[in-house]
């Protein structure tokens, strides 16, 4: 079994390998492994089920601009038929995301 921690731990680790190339230009495999280590960090948290996990979104679903930034899940995507609204760990942040066209979440 894996806990939480270990979870959280490994998305950070993910995450911490690519933040010192963040910038305005970010290459798509080093965007790519930080979104992964940002899902993998936030389910420890948020325990999400699979499908939504995988459709995430970070156009539709992130909400960076907030304060607090939140991942957001319609009723529609929704099992239950009810939407999902969690807070984003501010500490799993990368500090460029002040800005969208910085942020690796929103790399082309």
């Amino acid at each position: 079994m894996i806990t939480s921690l270990q979870l959280l731990k490994l998305g950070q680790e993910l995450m911490e390998q690519v933040r010192p190339k963040l910038g305005p230009k970010i290459r798509l495999t080093d965007a790519v492994q930080y979104r992964d280590g940002l899902m993998i960090a936030v389910t420890a948290f948020v325990p999400l089920r699979r499908k939504n996990l995988a459709t995430l979104d970070t156009l539709r679903h992130v909400r960076l601009a907030h304060d607090p930034c939140t991942i957001v899940i319609p009723k529609e995507e929704t099992k239950t038929g009810s939407p999902i609204e969690f807070e984003i760990p501010p500490f799993l942040l990368p500090w460029p995301c002040t800005h969208k066209i910085a942020c690796p979440l929103y790399a082309q």
